[in-house]
């Protein structure tokens, strides 16, 4: 998210429990029924912020430790805070 003034904000931090799901809508132009959403929840461990906007929009990709023991990697738009 990005405020007035260019600056680039955290809606998340690092500690949150949250719920995440990628959006391939977002990248592929597929409708929603062409594929069955896989939500995953997990701790977000790192906040990084990347230069190159065509991968994240301008946004920010967060580095999440899922539940299952594994690292994947989200974007802002793809998660949902279940607790802080």
């Amino acid at each position: 998210m990005v405020d007035e003034e260019g600056n680039i904000i955290n809606l998340y931090e690092v500690g949150d429990l949250v719920r995440c799901a990628y959006d391939f809508q977002q990248y592929y132009y597929i409708t929603i029924q062409e594929y069955e959403v896989h939500y995953y929840r997990g701790i977000i461990t790192n906040v990084d912020e990347v230069e190159d906007s065509f991968l994240t929009f301008g946004g920010l990709f967060y580095e999440v430790r899922c539940l299952d023991g594994h690292l994947r990697y989200f974007s802002e738009k793809e998660i949902d805070l279940i607790c802080r």
